[in-house]
């Protein structure tokens, strides 16, 4: 959450299983050959992206709050409450969302499969 608020795609990345996060980066590789570039220099606009967009007020925000955990070996699910805003408007929100992690090499990931 932190790391979106700040644009940080590198950050979103890290928090992400590896597995899901190279099948991101390839797809992210795809969109950018589109436009003539190569997938590092797409990502490593989009921090200046999200300034720029902050810097006329179309910014990103999220708010967010931990209010449940639950662990089971390599598995966890964390219950959080978030407000995603856009501009000083609610674009999403949600209460008691579970996000799924899993512990790969003593480190937790988000899981996304």
């Amino acid at each position: 959450m932190n790391a979106f608020s700040k644009g940080d795609i590198n950050g979103m990345l890290d928090c992400i299983e590896p597995d899901s996060a190279a099948l991101i980066e390839g797809a992210t590789g795809i969109a950018a050959s589109q436009f003539g570039l190569d997938a590092a220099t797409l990502m490593g606009m989009s921090p200046g992206l999200m300034s720029i967009m902050n810097a006329y007020g179309y910014g990103y925000s999220v708010d967010y709050t931990i209010v449940g955990e639950t662990v089971h070996g390599d598995t966890a699910t964390v219950t959080v409450d978030f407000e995603l805003s856009a501009d000083g408007e609610t674009m999403m929100s949600d209460e008691n969302a579970e996000v799924a992690l899993v512990k790969t090499d003593g480190r937790w990931y988000i899981a996304l499969s």
